[in-house]
């Protein structure tokens, strides 16, 4: 993962830490900045919504996915 973060998929506390920490960023206008501290969050979580969307595509099978 980006910057050596290590985030656990359920460790809300970690996510939160590291919004707070882009939430300066974003109030100054400094997207550029704010998207590199949230790269690791997003890691994380495009992941689980992937894994997450093949259990949906099984359950629903009129779902297509758009994107890998």
């Amino acid at each position: 993962m980006a910057g050596g973060d290590d985030f656990a998929a359920g460790d809300e506390d970690a996510f939160a830490a590291r919004i707070d920490k882009a939430r300066p960023f974003l109030e100054a206008g400094d997207g550029r900045n704010a998207l590199a501290i949230l790269e690791p969050v997003t890691e994380v979580l495009v992941t689980e919504w992937l894994e997450h969307a093949d259990t949906d595509e099984k359950r629903r099978p009129g779902l297509q996915r758009t994107a890998r």
